[in-house]
């Protein structure tokens, strides 16, 4: 039986089952889109461990680290901003994994809004599924919004351990890294990181200071006036720095 398979074996045959074997190997992958400079986004191909990642509590803990650990937490602006939003998105990638995001809008009709967030059907048929996740109806596209999404995403401990929707319905890609082709970019499915301001470092940040130099003035010099005076004067100059640190003009 050996011999005969082995000397009838189809060229063709043979290619399509080693490339079978050589996508079972790949582990599934998150296609993430991170802030980028002050307006870009990029791509990131995140693994997932389907053996390790087995409910959205252990999900949304994964994403925190692949988001910390690509933030450039050595950045001043960077420190003073955290996610506020978490989509499900499409988008188009370029050669330098830049990408343009289609994000879903309320005037998509339904027979389009699937297809705005999630990867079409045909991309999920076998042998060349390129994208699995469980379909759902056009009633509940996207599955979840972005602030319930980042919602969870700053507080995975308060994710039930049994729960597992999310991490079904978010696309995962089965091919590695999605790469684009020269002449032209190339459609993904995944998820985009959209920031805003982390109110409280920056209340910290410019409350602090002014509030010690005033409070160490009055003891040292006994006049409160004075001291809360010049405190005054520099929380003031401490908002002029800071909003100008946080421009979209400032590549600090």
């Amino acid at each position: 039986m050996t011999e005969s398979l082995t000397g009838t074996t189809n060229p063709k045959t043979a290619t399509t089952l080693l490339s079978s074997n050589l996508l079972s190997t790949i582990l599934p992958s998150l296609l993430l889109c991170f802030p980028k400079h002050e307006s870009g986004f990029k791509l990131h191909c995140e693994e997932l461990p389907v053996n390790i990642i087995g409910n959205d509590r252990e999900l949304f803990q994964l994403l925190r680290r692949a988001y910390l650990k690509r933030r450039n937490l050595t950045s001043f602006r960077r420190g003073l901003k955290t996610v506020t939003k978490l989509s499900f998105t499409a988008f188009d990638v370029d050669l330098n994994n830049y990408v343009d995001l289609k994000p879903h809008l309320p005037s998509c009709s339904s027979s389009t809004a699937q297809s705005c967030v999630l990867p079409p059907p045909t991309l999920l048929q076998p042998p060349n599924a390129a994208y699995s996740y469980e379909p759902i109806t056009q009633d509940h596209c996207p599955p979840r919004g972005p602030a319930y999404m980042a919602h969870y995403f700053q507080h995975p401990e308060e994710v039930h351990e049994e729960q597992r929707y999310l991490l079904n319905q978010i696309p995962k890609h089965l091919r590695g890294q999605l790469a684009a082709l020269s002449d032209a970019p190339v459609r993904g499915w995944g998820l985009s990181f959209e920031e805003g301001l982390n109110y409280w470092p920056l209340m910290i940040l410019m409350l602090l200071p002014p509030l010690i130099f005033g409070i160490v003035w009055s003891i040292c010099k006994r006049d409160i006036q004075s001291g809360f005076g010049v405190a005054a004067y520099c929380l003031a100059a401490e908002t002029i720095v800071l909003m100008y640190l946080l421009s979209p003009t400032s590549k600090t």
